[in-house]
């Protein structure tokens, strides 16, 4: 190495430089250390080449090629910067000289060195052509004989600098000596012309002398293509193998992986394989690559341990040992990929070790390929049960995949595996939560707690699983605790007040509140939750001074969406009022300034409907609005007071002003839905539904969009709609839904029953209302529906027994004129003349009554038919059935009616 002169950098990206290693064609080379203080070499590439755009273009190709290339017997590519000015490449450092200044230094190398160097050769070739890469100019100048091998450079960075410099002037790519038959002719470059170079490199190694000769590039060239190498000297075996290298013909070539196996097969043919010791010809091959992988590894030299290793395995192909350090390198280096590779051939040398298993689960995690990293811990587990590792690691990876089917059984594993471990007990009662095994998680939880009491995510899962067995106290006291434990915890506060509210034990809600207020006294939510229990308490004077507090602060965003404003208004004001604070009071809602401040007026609105003083909430709200058209809140107030106040008509109005100005608000959408579900009015309800996002999905609304059909008359659509919500709700109980929404069922039964008789399909009416009997057997109104619809499908007799049974549940003329009409329709007249002076003694004149006696007395031949027909005429003197009935009669008494 030669110092460096004055103009030379001293700095070349991050590498401080030290020296002068030498320079060639495509620029210098220069000593220089990495910010760690690892030796490298440092190419520069020369200005004029810098300047060439094609150049740069093939030298960032070049340079990512080069950088995939492994394997102990090349020299890495560590870093690069091609679009500096001039572009540079750093290289890993190998000390040592090359072949060439060996050789020359101490003449030909001996037989087992010459097999060892080709095989060392060939296995560099190798890694150069798995990435895609020809090298072009491997030569005895281009072989570094480094301490623990030989090593090739320049590959790949050599295309660059060819096809920008030499091609262009229509010169060869590569150097004479060493090239192959079809470099010399100005062909392509193929992988096996390196195979004809390493040929020719080994016969130089054995000799001394290049296997073409010197002297004038035409005789060299002529030679390369025409003549038989020179290769006197060398002895068998190593003959046959540089003969097959030098073969004229490309595909008679072997490539570098048969060429590795060849070499091997020389030295067993006699040429003995153990590196030379130390001195031999100036050479220190000695040391055994497991030996130097293992100094590499604890110098914290990985890349070196990595080449190192793989020397090691083209030594003992056989031995899974050397693949297990190398799985070692990639995971200090994160090489997951390639470790996944090494493990792939370690499960092919040794299928029954159940280790590779266990790595790929790790390199799969790492690299988030969680499904499958799952399955290998799961192998690993079964392959050692009484392990937790792999069982904790299955669960991380199977929680990562959203497997939790696989997560609960990796915790079910490895609570078996280490019963005395507070994390797996805690993870295990994690997910029996996430499946609602709550008295499971429980005892997990509590088992926790027992091996580490301080753990507070513990407590959180054991306070949980209390609240999902609905042991509200014993909650309560887990939430206390975790609140106790975290007291700047506000959530933890909030479970502790919401169970104390679920188990009915205010004064320990209003404790825990006074606590919460104690321990966060700036947070708002909780002075508004203090004032609500205060209130329902009765203490009224506290409230005053918590609601005070609760309004001198700003709440968050999320304190908003769960505590209503207009409670806390509420809530002040009726402490106000109870307390006798009238001058209070009336500064609070009846003496804010009655100017046309619409803030102010807004404001004074919602309280008074919160106060339920419903007609000064609609006049103040009228006012906000009457001056301000865009005012959603005073809308809302106004369609509230408006309903409260039964003026149906105007909260019609009113919901819709709302809704048209916030038609994003899911609340102002259900206001104005319902306010025209209660005044009937389907054609304007249909467009608000079928407008409502998420509606189709909802129970509710598609519900109101069969009933708003129904009104309409449109029974064939309402039927359908109706059919789904049913459907809806079914498959919310089949799906284990909590709260099914059975009202919206029911409701879409009474549509089924109502809609389907009008479209004459009596018996789907009938089914529909015994599916409303089944809900409630004691609702008159389901009765009426489905004596009706079996009286319209002619089933006489179940009609009549329907219609006992609504007597029993409501003996009221409904269900006698229901009873009636079934014995009329069995031809029972005599019967249905006594239900009708039954239901005539209930209803005296009623004109179904009299129709119904009418009708009996005339099928009984009863000269009382024309008496009750004229009754029935007199009740209904618009009915053209009565008068037609009476005329019949008084023509022929004895005509069947």
């Amino acid at each position: 190495m030669d110092p460096l002169s004055p103009g030379d950098p001293r700095e070349i990206g991050a590498y401080r430089i030290q020296g002068l290693l030498g320079s060639g064609g495509m620029g210098r080379v220069f000593f220089g250390r990495s910010p760690g203080g690892r030796p490298v070499a440092v190419k520069v590439v020369r200005p004029e080449l810098a300047a060439d755009a094609s150049f740069r273009r093939r030298f960032v190709r070049e340079v990512e090629a080069a950088r995939r290339v492994g394997g102990f017997h090349t020299v890495p590519v560590v870093d690069a910067d091609p679009e500096a000015d001039p572009p540079w490449v750093v290289t890993a450092f190998v000390p040592g000289p090359s072949l060439a200044e060996k050789v020359g230094e101490h003449g030909p190398l001996p037989p087992g060195l010459v097999r060892e160097l080709g095989a060392g050769l060939a296995e560099g070739l190798a890694a150069i052509h798995s990435c895609g890469l020809v090298h072009r100019d491997l030569k005895p100048e281009n072989v570094l004989m480094g301490p623990d091998g030989p090593r090739i450079i320049d590959f790949g960075i050599a295309r660059a600098l060819d096809v920008a410099t030499i091609s262009v002037s229509g010169a060869l790519l590569g150097t004479p000596a060493f090239m192959a038959p079809g470099q010399a002719k100005g062909h392509a470059p193929l992988q096996a012309d390196d195979i004809f170079s390493l040929g020719g490199v080994l016969c130089f190694a054995a000799t001394g002398r290049p296997p073409f000769g010197g002297g004038a590039l035409e005789g060299i060239l002529y030679r390369v293509i025409h003549e038989n190498p020179d290769i006197t000297g060398l002895s068998e075996p190593m003959r046959s193998v540089v003969v097959a290298c030098l073969s004229k013909e490309p595909q008679n070539r072997p490539d570098a992986t048969t060429l590795v196996r060849m070499l091997g097969l020389a030295g067993a043919a006699g040429t003995a394989y153990s590196a030379p010791s130390r001195g031999t010809a100036g050479y220190e091959w000695g040391i055994h690559p497991r030996e130097l992988a293992a100094q590499c590894h604890d110098a914290g030299d990985l890349a070196g341990a990595e080449q190192a290793i793989r020397h090691w395995i083209s030594l003992e192909p056989a031995n899974p040992e050397p693949l297990v350090r190398l799985c070692e390198v990639y995971q200090a280096t994160a090489h997951w990929e390639a470790m996944l590779a090494a493990i792939r051939q370690w499960q092919r040398l040794d299928p029954d070790d159940w280790r590779p298993v266990a790595w790929t689960g790790l390199a799969l995690s790492e690299l988030e390929r969680w499904e499958a990293a799952v399955g290998c811990y799961r192998q690993w587990a079964l392959h050692t049960p009484d392990n937790p590792q792999p069982w904790r690691s299955m669960w991380i990876a199977a929680a990562n995949a959203g497997d939790q089917v696989a997560a609960l059984g990796a915790t079910e594993g490895w609570v078996k595996a280490a019963a005395d471990d507070a994390e797996a007990w805690l993870c295990y009662a994690q997910m029996l939560l996430e499946f609602d095994r709550f008295d499971q998680a429980a005892d997990a939880a509590e088992r926790s707690l027992n091996l580490n009491p301080d753990e507070i995510n513990a407590l959180w899962v054991h306070a949980s699983a209390l609240a999902g067995l609905e042991r509200w106290r014993d909650a309560m006291d887990a939430y206390r605790r975790c609140a106790e434990r975290e007291p700047h915890d506000a959530n933890a506060w909030t479970k502790a007040w919401i169970t104390s509210v679920q188990c009915d034990d205010r004064q320990a809600g209003r404790e825990t509140l006074a606590d919460w207020t104690a321990a966060m006294p700036d947070h708002a939510f909780a002075w508004r939750a203090y004032t609500r229990e205060l209130v329902l308490a009765g203490s009224y004077e506290q409230a005053i001074e918590a609601a005070e507090r609760a309004m001198a602060l700003t709440p968050s965003e999320e304190e908003r969406a769960s505590f209503d404003e207009s409670t806390l208004l509420h809530d002040y004001g009726v402490s106000l009022s109870v307390t006798g604070r009238w001058d209070r009071l009336a500064g609070f809602i009846d003496s804010w300034p009655d100017s046309e401040d619409l803030t102010l007026l807004t404001i004074k609105a919602k309280s008074l409907c919160e106060l339920g003083r419903h007609s000064e909430a609609a006049a103040t709200a009228a006012r906000v609005t009457a001056g301000d058209g865009s005012a959603a809140s005073a809308w809302e107030t106004l369609a509230r007071s408006l309903h409260e106040l039964g003026e149906h008509e105007q909260e019609v109005d009113a919901a819709e002003r709302w809704f048209a100005l916030a038609p994003d608000n899911i609340k102002a959408r259900q206001v104005y839905a319902l306010a025209l579900h209660e005044a009937q009015l389907g054609d304007r309800l249909l467009p608000v539904l079928d407008g409502w996002p998420g509606g189709a999905q909802d129970p509710q609304v598609v519900s109101l969009k069969a009933q708003a059909l129904h009104w309409l008359g449109r029974h064939d659509e309402a039927v359908p709609v109706a059919a789904r919500v049913i459907e809806m709700v079914e498959l919310a109980k089949v799906s284990g839904h909590a709260n099914p929404d059975v009202g919206s069922a029911l409701g879409a039964f009474k549509i089924e029953a109502y809609s389907l008789y009008e479209l004459g399909q009596f018996d789907g009416a009938a089914a529909a209302a015994r599916q409303l009997l089944k809900h409630d057997a004691n609702n008159s109104l389901y009765w009426f529906l489905f004596t009706r619809a079996l009286i319209g499908a002619k089933q006489y007799e179940e009609a009549l027994a329907a219609a006992d049974r609504w007597i029993e549940v409501d003996p009221s003329g409904n269900a006698w004129s229901r009873k009636v009409q079934a014995l009329m329709g069995l031809n029972r007249w005599e019967e249905a003349r006594r239900g009708s002076e039954l239901l005539l003694s209930l209803r005296p004149d009623d004109p179904n009554a009299l129709s119904l006696m009418t009708t009996a007395c005339a099928a009984c031949n009863d000269e009382r038919a024309i008496h009750y027909a004229e009754r029935w005429v007199a009740v209904a003197p618009d009915s053209p059935d009565a008068q037609d009935t009476l005329e019949r009669l008084r023509a022929d008494p004895r005509e069947e009616i």
